[in-house]
């Protein structure tokens, strides 16, 4: 039964996969060479499938064993992230914060602010997941996310919303453009307009919708 594959089945496939031979991964893992084949042996026979593509000189990774790596690499970073948590925690010294945001917040308004928090948390982590608004609602709402920063989406049960701060928009368009020489456009005059924009799940979309309709994207 897959249920019975262990994380230490997947740190034996990924030290393989990493170092190339049976011999090299179990002398990282401090195991003996039989018991390190014994456990791929045991974990390909669970998984139905040869993980590894074995030769005389050399152990390369089959084509299943390949597309599933990344997901070894993550479920084991993921449970030493837990771990690591655990015991912060325990010991009253912090954790992980996750953080869902925006592109532009990541990139314009957290970099100074996770500066001077790091300065003031040093065994804190942070993890950052660049997600559009939408998106950034939907994990705070699973609690894949502590919180989130993005532009205000839609009501969402059991989300509170706190302004942070606000922020101006502008028209861009051609000099020859009738709104070049305007210093403020009402967003009804922006109705029958053709524009390039950003995708419907963005906050800025999102927002820009709730003023009218517009005519659609160039």
């Amino acid at each position: 039964m897959l249920s019975s594959i262990s994380l230490r089945h997947m740190r034996v496939f990924v030290a393989v996969a990493d170092h190339g031979t049976f011999t090299a991964a179990a002398e990282v893992l401090g195991l003996t060479p039989s018991g390190l084949t014994a456990t791929i042996r045991q974990f390909e026979d669970v998984a139905g499938t040869p993980l590894f593509d074995r030769t005389t000189r050399q152990v390369t990774l089959s084509a299943t064993g390949a597309r599933f790596l990344p997901t070894a690499r993550r479920l084991i970073s993921e449970f030493e992230e837990a771990l690591g948590d655990l015991d912060a925690l325990s010991k009253g010294i912090g954790g992980t914060i996750r953080i869902a945001a925006a592109p532009s917040v990541l990139t314009r308004i957290l970099p100074g602010v996770i500066s001077r928090f790091v300065d003031e948390h040093p065994d804190a982590r942070l993890r950052l997941d660049e997600l559009n608004a939408g998106e950034v609602h939907e994990a705070v709402a699973r609690n894949e996310a502590d919180f989130g920063i993005a532009g205000e989406w839609h009501a969402l049960p059991d989300i509170a919303f706190s302004p942070l701060f606000s922020d101006r928009f502008g028209v861009l368009c051609r000099p020859t453009h009738a709104f070049a020489k305007r210093s403020a456009i009402a967003w009804s005059e922006l109705a029958d307009q053709a524009f390039v924009g950003l995708g419907p799940e963005s906050g800025t979309r999102a927002m820009m919708a709730a003023q009218g309709s517009f005519a659609g994207d160039a």
